[in-house]
């Protein structure tokens, strides 16, 4: 799905969600999840478009959303599908629907920082948000990952080492908006935390 952007650009990025996951963790569709009245996937596609990115795609398997070619792939066929797409973007923001607490201000940051250096970046020892600068030439190399007989070869990981993507450090304190909501108490722990940190746009 695509969504209208709400502000001026200030990066030339787009944005893409991951929200095709199965849930088994949770028990129910994280992406449904409730948060100040709407669901997680609005909550985010809001934060990432006040964040002033072209357009904010969706991969999952829902009615607008860009299904995956190959299911069970796991990130890799999101990058896959969105790389297929007739109008891909040419640089994307790639971040999945279950990290709630990431501030639109990191987003905005790491991805002027892969324009000003022209580069694809993510954060120390996480694999996502990444901004992957550059991303609609990278079809050939997402593909050749995929391809790998290796079920452990075919990561988002192994892709980041393929084309060269550079760390960037991060604070203790941004750490805490790179938290994944995966389980129920994982949920309840962060509506706990929501005043000082959902809002965080």
């Amino acid at each position: 799905m695509q969504s209208q952007q709400k502000t001026k650009n200030s990066h030339a990025f787009s944005a893409l969600i991951l929200a095709g996951g199965q849930s088994r963790r949770m028990g129910e569709d994280k992406a449904q999840l409730k948060l100040y009245g709407r669901n997680l996937l609005e909550y985010m596609q809001d934060k990432l478009e006040r964040a002033g990115f072209y357009s904010v795609y969706v991969s999952g398997c829902k009615k607008g959303q860009i299904a995956d070619r190959y299911p069970n792939y796991g990130p890799l066929a999101g990058l896959d599908a969105l790389s297929a797409l007739p109008d891909c973007p040419a640089n994307v923001m790639v971040l999945p629907v279950d990290m709630p607490a990431l501030s639109a201000d990191l987003l905005t940051q790491l991805a002027r920082q892969a324009v000003e250096t022209k580069a694809s970046l993510y954060f120390d020892s996480y694999m996502m948000p990444i901004a992957l600068y550059g991303f609609d030439k990278m079809g050939a190399q997402i593909s050749s990952v995929m391809q790998n007989k290796a079920a452990k070869a075919r990561s988002l990981r192994a892709f980041i080492k393929l084309i060269q993507a550079s760390a960037r450090p991060l604070s203790s304190e941004h750490k805490k908006l790179l938290m994944n909501i995966n389980t129920p108490e994982q949920w309840r722990a962060f509506l706990q935390t929501q005043d000082d940190l959902g809002r965080r746009f």
